[in-house]
């Protein structure tokens, strides 16, 4: 470079051979020449006056203004440097590094659409000038454009969205499975209760008439609402203000009780059962009883004949209620006459397992028509129960009846010569002295046919029957529909 007498600052662009500050090899790269005079006088621009004596000269290479820009981390920008001169150079941004990628336009022309560029001078107007009356003809002005490369998005592009979508796929995977898990339990457990309940009421409806089940559930309800009352009255003036039972029932409550004009009881002993149950073992003796009884039910449910209870090898019925009904003494002669006939089948049949001396037990049965007084007996165990001089009654005409031979007391035979079943009877020719009661003329009862069976007593049977499975496998609807009848 000549530097002339006049005093200007000029520089020269070229691509030079340069030694790596990295690795000390030789690479190319851009620099800038910047040559500045000295002269024998400072601060005199007279050519005359003052000569020049020496110049400053400055290599400045075009990495220098990027090195240590970016952040440690952040990578993978291009800078292209354009100039009006047709020349064009590419860097690479690697956080505080700088790379010459050489000479020509290398970025990526995918991200052409994140291009930001700006020109390196104070006023466009001198790209006009040079076209047209460029004093520095050979000047040549730069711009610079800088765009995103691959590796720089690759910097925010993680995983983080996948494995979020992850744990939220498994977590609602997992609440699902729960959620399903829980509905099975729940719905088992509901199922049990159903069953549980349907078993319940079985067993309440077996012990207690329909009438007195309703108003054992009312009082229920009725004494769970007066026992929250009395716990929040308790609670804000600190005393208690009602007396309950040990069963949460009100101590005055109404007892659960009413009186039946018109009923026919009946007593069904096994004679010879306590010798016979000595001599067989626990499971054996009840083997015999539930199924004596189990017929006696099922003869029972079809002739509308309602159990009271059993007391040992004892089976008391009555008909007349909860229901009345004008035929409550036929009622329980047909019933008593069927239990007798199915009971010397049975044990007959049972002779296989229980021994041959079982088919030697007979029945003694004892029937008596009158009013009685029936109701719920309250307590830990409460229980359906009846009383009145006809329970006593009935009581003696099965103690005084014969080993095989039904009994009837003259009311209940009265009752049925009224209904006209005359023929029936058998009058006992020698009256019975009866503890209490003094002698009694009673009566024996014969055979009685099915075919004296009323076509009422035929439609009672199948719909009684429809309605029984019914309820066993929709006990839900039938509570409801039961529910809106007696309404």
């Amino acid at each position: 470079t000549v530097v002339g007498p006049v005093d200007f600052t000029f520089g020269i662009d070229a691509v030079v051979h340069t030694t790596s500050a990295r690795n000390g090899s030789l690479e190319e790269k851009p620099h800038s020449y910047v040559s500045h005079p000295i002269r024998e006088v400072a601060g005199n621009n007279d050519e005359h006056e003052s000569k020049v004596v020496g110049q400053v000269t400055a290599i400045v290479g075009w990495d220098e203004p990027f090195r240590n820009l970016l952040p440690e981390g952040v990578n993978g920008i291009n800078v292209v440097m354009t100039n009006t001169c047709n020349q064009t150079f590419t860097y690479l941004l690697d956080g505080p590094e700088v790379f010459f990628l050489g000479e020509g336009d290398f970025h990526q022309t995918s991200y052409n659409h994140y291009a930001f560029g700006i020109d390196l001078f104070w006023d466009r107007k001198v790209i006009t000038d040079k076209a047209t009356n460029d004093p520095h003809g050979e000047d040549c002005w730069y711009s610079m454009t800088v765009y995103p490369t691959s590796r720089f998005t690759s910097t925010f592009h993680n995983n983080s969205p996948k494995v979020y979508a992850t744990i939220f796929a498994a977590t609602f995977a997992l609440i699902t499975i729960v959620f399903a898990i829980y509905d099975i339990f729940v719905r088992n457990r509901n199922t049990k209760v159903v069953r549980n309940s349907a078993i319940s009421g079985a067993l309440v409806s077996s012990i207690f008439p329909e009438h007195i089940r309703k108003q054992l559930v009312d009082q229920r309800r009725m004494a769970a609402e007066l026992t929250n009352s009395s716990k929040m009255k308790s609670f804000l003036v600190g005393g208690d203000h009602e007396s309950f039972d040990a069963g949460g029932v009100q101590a005055v409550a109404k007892p659960l009780a009413d009186l039946f004009l018109e009923t026919t009881v009946i007593f069904i002993d096994i004679v010879g059962f306590t010798a016979w149950s000595s001599t067989r073992e626990p499971f054996q003796v009840f083997q015999l009883l539930e199924t004596v009884y189990a017929e006696f039910d099922r003869i029972a449910k079809r002739r509308r004949v309602f159990k009271v209870e059993t007391v040992g090898d004892c089976y008391v019925a009555v008909t007349g209620l909860p229901d009345p009904m004008s035929d409550h003494a036929d009622r329980m002669a047909r019933f008593a006459s069927e239990c007798m006939t199915s009971f010397n089948y049975t044990t007959k049949r049972l002779e296989v397992s229980l021994g041959p001396d079982t088919g030697d037990l007979e029945l003694r049965i004892g029937v008596h028509s009158g009013p009685v007084t029936a109701g719920v007996l309250r307590g830990d165990r409460s229980r359906f129960q009846l009383f009145g001089d006809t329970i006593n009654t009935t009581a003696r005409m099965e103690e005084t009846s014969t080993n095989g031979r039904i009994q009837l007391s003259q009311e209940t035979a009265q009752l049925l010569k009224m209904a006209g079943h005359e023929h029936w009877l058998d009058p006992r020719t020698e009256l019975v002295e009866a503890k209490g009661k003094g002698f009694l003329r009673t009566f024996w009862l014969k055979s009685v046919d099915d075919d004296l069976l009323t076509v009422s007593d035929l439609l009672d049977d199948v719909v009684d029957t429809v309605v029984d499975e019914a309820s066993e496998l929709f006990p839900d609807c039938m509570n409801n529909l039961g529910d809106r009848q007696t309404r």
